[in-house]
């Protein structure tokens, strides 16, 4: 039932309804003939989920955007909603300066997560909007340190978590954000004394250079809380469960695919060696244990690998749920297709790129699934090919599915 979704609608006309209230105090009446009382929990219930079903599907984005907003402080829950977003096909973006609000917003239907949700920028976050809505939008990074006059911490975090992604790269910004800042307060303190514009007196150059993708990705989880423009795990094969599905089970063995975040090694009274980690997914984290016995076999990933796991869920003497991982492989960076900035690459079984009858099966795949996604194929581990604008394709589970099934039948032979 867990994975039960609904196929079609058909109409099948209409006929007279009743709307009954009934006296008292009582709630759950229902009458003969299928009559339910307007005092039920299934008449608000219903209303409720007619009401949320149509804004989400005629307003997906302002609906995507107003829950995570309603669970903007709870970090797991905003990975689901954000999760679910993407998969309706909803750009999720990282704040923007110039076009965030305080938590998460829906503009020209992309969700934006707030200003608010970064780290270290309370004051400045707020200092923003409230120069923004007075004066109109930030023209320049100049403009924006000039009128908010952020501190360096703030000037980081904003960097890193993409709200400055206008004005420069990340790394650009961050590596000169101690000179930017003196610049700004210099050329301010110059200007009282000059008849000419502040920018006249700015010459710091943001250099161009930026994070490697995965370093990007981890400082703006760090500064966000969550992945916002890109996940460690785009392009593996997300496995039977997601961390998600695994909340509300009970008494199962379930593999999912996740990133280790944290190892904390312990050692029992008995001198013992056991870990407990978090790992996370797209859809949530998880804090799961190595119990001794298991320990000793098969020991413990190190933070930052992607792997495999196998757990066993269940409730521990407390009756509370827990987590045991009994088996785990790392997954290596092969075992994946990656979006990196725009380009979706793949990565070519060895000896694919000679294969001309497999190269043309690959050909047509592409050229059913045209889109305006560019393609890169990495040949060996330092080489990659980009495609022509012919072969841009629609990034989708379609064309994912149909290129895996390509190059599983190719390895396979």
């Amino acid at each position: 039932m867990r994975n039960m979704k609904i196929s079609s609608l058909s109409r099948v006309g209409e006929r007279s309804v009743y709307s009954l209230t009934m006296a008292g105090e009582q709630h759950n009446y229902v009458l003969a003939n299928h009559l339910i009382s307007k005092n039920c929990h299934a008449y608000p219930y219903s209303l409720i989920s007619y009401q949320t079903a149509y804004l989400k599907a005629h307003y997906p984005a302002e609906f995507m955007a107003a829950t995570c907003a309603s669970v903007s402080t709870n970090i797991e829950k905003s990975s689901v909603y954000l999760y679910e977003a993407r998969k309706m096909g909803l750009k999720v973006s990282t704040p923007d300066i110039n076009k965030s609000d305080y938590n998460f917003t829906a503009v020209d239907g992309e969700i934006l997560v707030g200003l608010g949700s970064l780290r270290n920028v309370g004051v400045a976050a707020r200092k923003a909007l409230e120069e923004r809505s007075e004066s109109g939008p930030f023209t320049s990074l100049v403009d924006f340190l000039q009128r908010v006059n952020p501190n360096l911490r703030e000037l980081k975090s904003l960097a890193q978590g993409g709200a400055l992604d206008a004005y420069g790269t990340r790394l650009g910004i961050v590596s000169v954000a101690e000179d930017l800042l003196n610049h700004v307060r210099k050329s301010l303190k110059k200007q009282q004394e000059s008849l000419f514009d502040t920018d006249e007196f700015f010459d710091v150059v943001i250099p161009t250079h930026e994070y490697p993708l995965a370093t990007k990705m981890a400082l703006e989880k760090e500064v966000i809380g969550i992945y916002v423009s890109g996940h460690p795990l785009d392009g593996f094969d997300p496995g039977e469960f997601t961390i998600a599905d695994l909340y509300d089970l009970d008494d199962v063995w379930a593999d999912i695919t996740c990133i280790v975040s944290t190892v904390d090694l312990k050692t029992t009274r008995a001198g013992d060696r056991m870990a407990k980690l978090v790992v996370e997914d797209q859809t949530g984290t998880l804090e799961v244990v190595i119990f001794p016995k298991s320990y000793a076999q098969i020991k413990a990933p190190k933070a930052g690998d992607v792997v495999e796991v196998g757990l066993r869920v269940g409730r521990d003497r407390d009756q509370q749920r827990n987590y045991i991982l009994n088996k785990w492989k790392k997954i290596e960076t092969d075992d994946r297709n990656e979006v990196d900035g725009e380009v979706l690459k793949f990565y070519l079984p060895k000896g694919f790129a000679q294969d001309s009858v497999a190269l043309s099966q690959l050909k047509g795949i592409l050229l059913d699934n045209r889109g305006s996604v560019p393609v890169g194929f990495y040949i060996s581990r330092s080489t990659t090919l980009a495609l022509s604008e012919e072969f841009y394709v629609d990034n989708s589970d379609k064309l994912k599915d149909e290129v895996k099934a390509l190059f599983s039948s190719y390895s396979s032979r």
